[in-house]
């Protein structure tokens, strides 16, 4: 069966709760299950199932670890390979095949097929019991638990069981167990047929392990990949789990080579890993008149994203010599700690501040700018650079009379096991020359790290901020001259883009009019734009599909938001909402929440 066909037959718990009604279509058929084992010459076994095609694609990688392991612990080393699930209709399903290695075994260590075990795991056969199922408790690394809950909840319901009926607060992991011959009947097959639900194996065995026999691995055990926290654990795991049913079956390969990466690296680090396919250079080539320029970042992170404050740190590491001429301008929410060491504090109030604040910053830190300064940088702080010559060539092209200047030719786009995954070309080298194809945004990128002639941006402040972010599309607009773009800001066609378009006209009059202004203002100055030609590299901070670009426009009229009478500039050079119209921040703090920065 494709994987394709295979996933249709998932039952997945939805936001809104538990399906009311499942046919037995979604039932997996009860075999009896058959292995030939090798010949026993230990009392202990470490056991794999690769079950499929792509199961041994990622054995493949993981196999010289798991072997290593087993020959390290003096254990027999079993591969149940090959699907004997019914007509192939759920294959992981097989894995319940590990009750004929437990049941002659008198301890068993079972991996899952994308697990690198490190050289320096202990031995797992002598520091767990023998009368208790020892495994990793995933249950508190999910910020959402309650997919786990519904989960329970069928599994209940299939078996004709009340719905809150035993209901564990841990769920195991099954990716790394120890089963000794003791415990042997909790893990196997169940009798009847049973629901095709994601994770049936280790919530049907967390439900039907008693406390007192399940002991508590942590998490070096089983670093799972598919939670937030993979990074924390990185350097001291000794088994590294690359798990994650959300990667795409076009990603395979992209897991692949971060097992590869893992296996093949005897200390492998956070930042190692996310930048192995950036060629850093040692050092940047500073300009000889650096005191005059001025390069800002900033960070806002209302929802405290762990990925966003790690996203921070890979790339102020990845700037080498240039990281000391950095400025970040922090917005702290609610009298928290700051998240980024040395940073320019901004205070705010979640409720009073909950917007878009990049603009709001950026205008902050132009006023701030020393009497002396002539260039200034501004750069997301996801953007990697590989040519070592980026900096001093942006300063060179303004100095040569060009008043803004995109910090690169193309972006290359990091996937979650950050490979690269696509590629976008920058507006200003599209606008300058030939449009492009294959690219992720066919426009080109109008944002992500600019340079300008200190002096051309202070003819257009203060830049405009709508609250839910494109103020780089706008700025992109007026200093490119994008003349298509502003007549169908103006004029409501489909001349320049239609999917822009559609996202424009959710604007309130009000809000249209006040962009419309400002990218007309910028028009009007005739500037002088190009692009550095050189690399860049986005680094992975969540799915792009929950960046919202194509409905977060809405949130302005579903809000009936007026820019001239709801919103103000504070004392701190923040975006605020006026008190009469607080109740909007309930709806843009969501807005932020599904980005998923963390998902």
């Amino acid at each position: 069966m494709e994987d394709s066909e295979q996933s249709a037959l998932w039952v997945w718990p939805t936001e809104s709760g538990l399906v009311d009604y499942l046919g037995t279509d979604n039932l997996v058929t009860i075999v009896n299950f058959y292995d030939e084992l090798p010949k026993k010459t230990s009392d202990f076994a470490v056991c794999v199932i690769p079950f499929n095609e792509s199961e041994m694609e990622l054995l493949d990688v993981s196999g010289d670890s798991i072997k290593s392991y087993a020959k390290k612990c003096g254990a027999d080393y079993i591969e149940l390979s090959g699907d004997q699930s019914f007509n192939g209709e759920w294959p992981i399903g097989n894995k319940f095949r590990l009750h004929q290695v437990t049941s002659v075994y008198k301890k068993t260590v079972f991996f899952d097929c994308d697990v690198i075990v490190k050289r320096n795991a202990p031995d797992l056969f002598e520091t767990t019991p023998d009368d208790e199922i020892s495994a990793y408790d995933e249950y508190h690394d999910w910020k959402d638990k309650e997919w786990i809950t519904r989960q329970y909840q069928t599994i209940n319901k299939f078996f004709g069981k009340p719905f809150d009926y035993n209901i564990p607060r841990f769920m195991i992991n099954s990716g790394v167990m120890v089963i000794p011959n003791s415990c042997c009947e909790y893990y196997k097959q169940p009798t009847e047929p049973y629901p095709t639900i994601y994770c049936f194996d280790q919530q049907h065995l967390s439900m039907r392990l008693p406390d007192r026999k399940f002991f508590q691995l942590d998490r070096r055990w089983n670093n799972s990949f598919a939670t937030i926290d993979f990074w924390d654990y990185i350097e001291e795991s000794y088994v590294q789990h690359i798990n994650d049913s959300r990667i795409s079956q076009d990603e395979f390969c992209n897991r692949m080579d971060l097992m590869r990466y893992l296996s093949n690296t005897k200390n492998p680090t956070e930042y190692d890993c996310k930048t192995r396919y950036i060629d850093l250079p040692d050092s940047y080539i500073i300009p000889d008149n650096m005191d005059e320029v001025e390069i800002i970042t900033y960070h806002y992170n209302l929802t405290q994203s762990k990925n966003l404050t790690r996203t921070y740190k890979i790339w102020i590491e990845s700037l080498k010599n240039i990281a000391p001429y950095i400025k970040c301008y922090e917005v702290v929410f609610d009298d928290r700690e700051p998240e980024i060491e040395g940073s320019i504090v901004i205070p705010a109030d979640s409720k009073r501040n909950c917007m878009w604040q990049k603009e709001s910053l950026m205008n902050l830190a132009i006023k701030n700018i020393s009497d002396h300064k002539k260039y200034f940088f501004w750069i997301d702080h996801d953007q990697c650079y590989a040519d070592s010559n980026w900096l001093n060539e942006c300063v060179e092209k303004i100095n040569n009379g060009f008043d803004f200047v995109q910090l690169f030719k193309i972006n290359h786009y990091l996937g979650k096991t950050f490979n690269i995954t696509e590629s976008s070309h920058s507006r200003a080298y599209v606008c300058h020359d030939q449009p492009v194809t294959g690219s992720r945004n066919v426009r080109g990128a109008p944002g992500l790290g600019w340079a300008c002639n200190i002096g051309s941006l202070k003819k257009i402040l203060p830049l405009p901020n709508t609250m839910v972010g494109s103020g780089d599309e706008y700025l992109a607009a007026g200093v490119l001259r994008q003349v298509d773009w502003i007549k169908h800001l103006r004029l409501d066609v489909h001349s320049f883009d239609s999917c822009m378009s559609e996202e424009m006209n959710q604007y309130t009059e009000r809000v249209r009019n006040h962009i419309l202004q400002h990218v007309e203002l910028t028009m009007g100055k005739y500037f002088n734009t190009y692009y550095c030609d050189a690399a860049s590299f986005h680094l992975w901070h969540g799915d792009f599909s929950n960046r919202q670009y194509n409905s977060r426009y809405s949130i302005i009229s579903e809000c009936d938001i007026n820019i001239d009478e709801d919103v103000f500039i504070n004392e701190n050079g923040l975006l605020e909402f006026e008190e009469h119209k607080l109740d909007a921040s309930e709806r843009l703090y969501k807005f932020f929440l599904d980005r998923k920065e963390d998902d």
